[in-house]
C-alpha cells in the first residue's frame, strides 16, 4: 500500500515570500503613481525592490501587477477586495441615526482614501492603454457605484424630498465620495486628508440630507 507524502510547508519561507510580494507591490505602486503606468517597466519595479526581474514576473504581466496593486489598495485586509465592503462601510450602512452614519462615513473615508486615491488615478489613466485594464476599470466603477448606492439606500429616511435614491447615489458617487475628486483636491490642490474628509461629509449632509 502506497503511503501518500505530506506536502512540506515552511512558515519561514511563506513569510519571506509574502514579504517579497508586499515589497514588490509597494514598489510597483510607487512607480505607477509617480511615473505612470505606461512609463513603468518590470525592471523598474525589480530595481526599486532589489530583486530579480524574474521575481516581478511572478505576476505574469505588467497589467496583472497593476491590478494586484489596485486590489490591495482597495481591499479590506481579509481577502475581501470588493471596494466598500470593509467594516467601515458595513457599519455606516447599519447605523441607525444620522450622526452615527456620518461619523462612520467619515472614519471609512479617512482610512480608505489616502491609499486608494493615488493608485486609482494610475489605474484610471492606464485604462486606455490596455483592453483588460479598461474592462477592470469599468467593473471597479460599477462596483463602487453599487456600494455607494447601498449606503445611500440606508439613508433613505434622511434624504431630502427632492432627491431620489438613484439621483443621490449618482451625486455621491461622482462628486463627493469619489477617489477622483479626493485626488484632485489632495494631490492637485494640496488639501490634507482631513480637509477633504470634512468637506465630503459636510457636503453629503448639506446637499443630500435633511
Amino acid at each position: 500500500m502506497a503511503i501518500a507524502k505530506r506536502a512540506y510547508r515552511s512558515p519561514v519561507r511563506e513569510q519571506q515570500a509574502l514579504s517579497t510580494r508586499n515589497a514588490i507591490l509597494d514598489a510597483a505602486a510607487e512607480c505607477f503613481v509617480g511615473g505612470g503606468y505606461a512609463r513603468t517597466t518590470m525592471k523598474d519595479v525589480a530595481e526599486r525592490v532589489g530583486v530579480s526581474v524574474q521575481s516581478v514576473h511572478l505576476f505574469a504581466t505588467k497589467a496583472s501587477l497593476l491590478l494586484a496593486v489596485v486590489e490591495r489598495a482597495i481591499g479590506d485586509g481579509d481577502g475581501v477586495t470588493a471596494p466598500g465592503r470593509g467594516d467601515g462601510l458595513t457599519g455606516a450602512v447599519a447605523a441607525r441615526t444620522k450622526s452615527e452614519k456620518l461619523r462612520r462615513m467619515r472614519a471609512f473615508i479617512r482610512v480608505r482614501m489616502p491609499q486608494a486615491a493615488p493608485v486609482l488615478r494610475a489605474f484610471r489613466d492606464a485604462a486606455p492603454s490596455d483592453p483588460a485594464i479598461a474592462f477592470a476599470w469599468c467593473e471597479h466603477e460599477r462596483r463602487r457605484h453599487a456600494d455607494v448606492t447601498t449606503f445611500v439606500e440606508s439613508c433613505a429616511p434622511l434624504l431630502r424630498p427632492d432627491f431620489t435614491i438613484e439621483r443621490a447615489a449618482d451625486v455621491a458617487w461622482s462628486a463627493i465620495i469619489s477617489p477622483h475628486v479626493a485626488d484632485m483636491l489632495m494631490h492637485g490642490r494640496g488639501w490634507t486628508i482631513d480637509e477633504y474628509v470634512d468637506w465630503a461629509v459636510e457636503t453629503f449632509d448639506s446637499m443630500l440630507l435633511r
